[in-house]
């Protein structure tokens, strides 16, 4: 069964969101009675022996026999974007493996765990991964080859606050994972989303966890004077802001100040801006201080 959701901007570009333009629920051939156990399948795990904590099942699914790897059999639930697909590993259901829709996919795998990886060091906060790049059967059935993969946190309704709009049940109704937010003058995102997480944020009580989020990025922003282009990530239902599917690093023309993260600051004195109400911005819409010091002049 594949249900397809429409939405006001388009899914997403590789699928890290773990929320696109096609989600496919498979039906399941391990089931806890007969879960691999013959020695020739991917995974040799009872379900009901799986362990709850995020790390063990990174390791126990690192030790799968890949080459076996079945995209329908092993996934409980497969997300397609126009580059990438994720799937949900049934044995391991808190990892997911992303890898490419077709092709081998060497440099956009390998360069996207780089880019997560460098953002970490940064401070910046983003899905757990693992940086061990897999080679596993290709998503296309078309194509023969193996494709690189690597494997990151899956976050579904209980671990993260997704994005909805519309009446459940009807044409109009989108629900998204991913959360494009608009920080930078020039971002991809959209002012809509900004507004949805302020709001979630505040009736939730999250406010200082995404605020403590938002500080290290913009720290990066005023160290590197560089922005990550598709700045995008998911909202934790522990407050926090998880990185995820960033395209890569782009130096900023202007000087990083007050006017330029208009998403950040609804007003600058100079040079003099002030958004209109529908443009939210977060310190304002928080109500609580980034806790750096922004230059406030061209």
């Amino acid at each position: 069964q594949v249900k397809r959701t429409p939405g006001p901007f388009s899914p997403l570009r590789g699928c890290l969101a773990l929320s696109c333009c096609v989600f496919t629920t498979m039906g399941c051939s391990c089931s806890s009675a007969n879960a691999v156990t013959h020695p020739e399948q991917f995974c040799r795990d009872k379900l009901a022996t799986v362990p709850e904590d995020l790390q063990t099942q990174f390791e126990r699914a690192l030790r799968c026999n890949w080459s076996l790897f079945d995209w329908k059999r092993d996934c409980s639930s497969l997300h397609e974007g126009s580059m990438k697909v994720v799937g949900r590993l049934k044995a391991y259901p808190k990892v997911a493996v992303a890898s490419v829709i077709t092709g081998v996919g060497e440099s956009l795998i390998r360069s996207e765990v780089d880019m997560l990886k460098n953002l970490a060091a940064q401070g910046v906060r983003t899905i757990r991964l693992s940086d061990k790049i897999l080679e596993v059967p290709c998503y296309s059935s078309e194509v023969k080859v193996k494709a690189k993969a690597f494997l990151i946190e899956y976050f579904d309704e209980t671990t993260a606050f997704y994005y909805s709009e519309g009446e459940p049940g009807t044409d109009g109704y989108v629900q998204e994972a991913m959360r494009k937010l608009k920080l930078v003058e020039g971002d991809e995102g959209d002012w809509v989303i900004n507004k949805d997480t302020i709001r979630v944020l505040k009736e939730n009580g999250l406010e200082r966890q995404f605020m403590d989020d938002l500080s290290a990025y913009v720290a990066m922003l005023l160290a590197q004077q560089k922005r990550v282009v598709d700045f995008q990530g998911l909202l934790g239902k522990d407050g926090h802001f998880y990185v995820s599917d960033p395209l890569r690093l782009e130096s900023l023309e202007t000087k990083v100040n007050r006017n330029l993260l208009h998403g950040v600051f609804m007003t600058s004195a100079n040079p003099p801006r002030e958004n209109k109400p529908r443009r939210a911005a977060f310190v304002e819409g928080l109500g609580l201080e980034l806790g750096l010091d922004v230059p406030d002049e061209e």
